[in-house]
Parts: structure tokens; sequence; C-alpha cells
């Protein structure tokens, strides 16, 4: 009864019912229009993707796959850098989004437990003018008790490349030649392709994982928002790698 429930909550949800809508309209059409079943069945299928489990394993798993977490070791890092990764403005306050608070998680704990400065970059929000991202997660890692001396910002920085240059700068007025990059595993490879234009040894450290690492099950091939997020997230990746490939090379 349990499983039944969450099948039918699936497809009751709006993408689940989307999906329902485009399979019967494309049924309808079928006898009439055949070439325009087609495509609508076609629309149909990646829009089932791209809202199932089973997408995360095409679009989200390679990309997250393509650097893993490394062995610490205290002697061969100078400072970790969190990249920026969004902020909620709520009612009373500013917060940041599940994305960034996981990587200054990650970044804090590094810092703690190779007892080297923390790098936060990441300026204002589109549209926003209030408070840059970089400034929001000061306030989270201090909070972990790691000191405000060792906490240096970038408030500049407006995208994933303008994260690496401002980082780079940093690292040149510092003496910092070899860092720790950290940021969400799906948007690594990106970050990794504008680190590696400036002359600076990086470790990438990925964390925040949106592909879920569990057996395949039945759960995979239902539609639910979470794998949507993920997928849409992947897109975003991908279209940005494209874009900074055909932008710097």
């Amino acid at each position: 009864m349990f499983v039944l429930q969450k099948i039918l909550s699936s497809w009751v949800m709006p993408n689940g019912l989307l999906i329902i809508f485009l399979l019967a309209l494309g049924f309808i059409v079928i006898k009439k229009q055949k070439f325009l079943s087609v495509v609508i069945f076609l629309i149909t299928f990646i829009t089932y993707l791209i809202n199932t489990g089973i997408g995360t394993y095409i679009f989200v798993k390679p990309l997250e796959n393509a650097y893993e977490e490394i062995e610490l070791n205290a002697s061969n890092f100078d400072a970790v850098v969190v990249l920026g990764g969004g902020i909620v403005f709520g009612p009373q306050r500013i917060y940041l989004n599940p994305h960034a608070l996981q990587r200054a998680y990650t970044g804090a704990w590094l810092a703690k437990e190779l007892n080297i400065p923390v790098i936060v970059t990441g300026g204002e929000s589109p549209g926003r003018k209030e408070i840059s991202e970089a400034v929001v997660m000061k306030e989270v890692i201090e909070n972990t008790g790691i000191e405000s001396g060792k906490i240096i910002l970038d408030t500049n920085a407006r995208n994933t490349c303008e994260n690496a240059l401002y980082t780079y700068e940093i690292c040149k007025k510092n003496g910092f030649k070899n860092i720790l990059v950290v940021t969400s595993a799906v948007h690594m490879k990106r970050a990794m392709k504008c680190f590696e234009r400036f002359d600076i040894q990086v470790t990438p450290y990925p964390t925040d994982y949106k592909y879920d690492y569990s057996k395949l099950s039945w759960v995979d091939f239902m539609p639910n928002p979470q794998a949507l997020d993920a997928n849409l997230s992947a897109f975003h990746e991908l279209i940005g790698i494209i874009w900074y490939s055909l932008r710097y090379r």
C-alpha cells in the first residue's frame, strides 16, 4: 500500500501530470499527424528522463564522477577556496541556499583539518545589491569556529571564471601556490576549466552530490522534483562548459 501511494503521488505532481498529458496528446494525434505525434513522443521521453533518477544517471553522474575526493596532506595546501552557490533572501535575514551551505561547511572542515586559511568567493546576486555571497559565507564559516582573520573574502566575482580570476589574484598577493577548490560535484568540471587557465596548482575537492549513489530502485523510474533539479543543474553545467570553451579557447 505504501509503495502504491508513493507511485501515485509521483504521478499526480505537476511534472508527472505533464508527462501523462504529453503522452495522451501523442496518442490523440497519432492517426491524423504521425510526424507531430513522433515529435510529441520524443518530447515526452525527454521530459520523463529529466524528471527521474534515470536521467540523473545519464546527465548528472558523469559530471560528478569527473573528480573524486582526495586524501588530505596538510603540507600540500596553502589555502582552501569555496565557490559561492547562491543565497536566499528570507523575511528577516539572508541565508546560503542548501548547495552553497554544503560547500561552506566542507570548506570550513577542510580549513580546520589542514589548519589553513579559507578563501570565500562570490559577489552580489544578479538583480540584488544588498550583500555579496562571500559575506554570507563568511558568517556561516565563522559560526563553525574558524577565526575571522583566517577567512579571506572576494566579493566581486559574478561567475565561475571570475571566481577563478579573483582567487588567483588573492593567491598571488598572499603567496599561495597550492590550493584546494571546493564546489558542488556537478559544478567541479566547469570550475576546474576556469582555474586551470591560471598559473597556480589547483586540487579539486567536490561536495554536495546530487546523484543518488544507492542501488537502482523502482523510485528512480518515478518523476520527482529532486531529479529535475539535479538534471537541470547538469544541463546548466554542460552549457557553461561549452560556452567557456568557446570564449576562452
